[in-house]
């Protein structure tokens, strides 16, 4: 939260062989779920008013997105090894990211904004160390994705093999 995330997804939604708007706010306790995911990000990416429109339902994409922001959203840890699943990290310091989280929380204090940012940070650390391979992570600054925009589109092409 508060890292960039949604000018990320909007920059990575903007690529044809990727599909997905943001965060789902899907909770993952198997894969199960994941298929769920696909059918959710489809059924909204698309125009359907009745269930023949399902036929016109075009599936070629080549990654479905979601953007996780909260600890609470991958119950089952060990997906994150999964082979088919790529996880982009986006961090923002925190100089910058605690005063701006009372923008969506205002009912929250300078220390319960602090102690999600540090409890955001243990996880993605945590989640790193299960996915613990370079060729399905990628790690994004917020600063880079702002001021060397280049590098991170020639990073995020290179990383997840897309032709744009």
């Amino acid at each position: 939260m508060r890292s960039g995330s949604s000018l990320l997804s909007s920059i990575l939604c903007s690529n044809p062989e990727i599909l997905g708007y943001g965060e789902t706010h899907t909770q993952y306790y198997s894969e199960f779920d994941l298929k769920k995911l696909m059918f959710k990000v489809y059924w909204k990416g698309q125009d359907y008013r009745n269930w023949r429109d399902l036929k016109k339902m075009r599936m070629d994409h080549k990654y479905i997105l979601d953007k996780v922001l909260h600890n609470n959203k991958i119950i089952d840890e060990n997906l994150l090894t999964s082979e088919r699943l790529y996880s982009i990290f986006i961090i923002r310091e925190p100089k910058r990211t605690i005063p701006s989280i009372p923008d969506l929380k205002p009912h929250w204090s300078e220390e319960e904004a602090l102690n999600y940012y540090l409890n955001r940070l243990l996880s993605l650390e945590r989640y790193s160390k299960l996915i613990n391979n370079k060729e399905r992570s990628l790690l994004i600054r917020h600063d880079q994705l702002i001021n060397d925009t280049e590098l991170v589109f020639k990073a995020l092409k290179n990383f997840l093999g897309t032709k744009l």
